[in-house]
């Protein structure tokens, strides 16, 4: 996975970007199937860190699932109610670009966090924009 972005598809990204903010994190405190530990590779990240929104169809709990992946191992997921709409658009060719855009303490002193998440139109997307 690569885990860079560069600064104009990020800063200046092509019409027809749709850009959502403030997307919260979810299952931040399950272990992930590996048996790694979803918190420990939170730990490691810095606000505005590169993430993957990785689009899980198989997944056997959620066929829209979007799953957040950082250098350091998977973080968690975006909620099942945002990725409905958002699974139909990577599925129909729109690539996801996200980053880290909170990282803060919950209540239970775990870790949580939002992403900042652009979808950049394919071609095809494009001649419907």
């Amino acid at each position: 996975m690569d885990f860079y972005i560069s600064w104009n598809d990020w800063n200046t990204p092509p019409e027809g970007t749709v850009v959502i903010e403030d997307l919260s994190v979810v299952g931040t405190r399950h272990e992930n199937r590996d048996g790694t530990s979803r918190q420990d590779a939170f730990s490691k990240l810095e606000k505005w860190a590169v993430v993957n929104a990785v689009r899980e169809p198989n997944n056997p709990y959620d066929p829209n699932a979007i799953a957040i992946v950082s250098e350091h191992g998977q973080i968690g997921y975006i909620a099942s109610e945002e990725a409905v709409k958002l699974s139909q658009m990577i599925d129909t060719g729109y690539k996801p670009l996200a980053k880290l855009s909170a990282l803060f303490s919950c209540p239970d002193d775990t870790l949580g966090g939002k992403i900042e998440l652009h979808l950049l139109p394919s071609s095809e997307n494009m001649s419907s924009v």
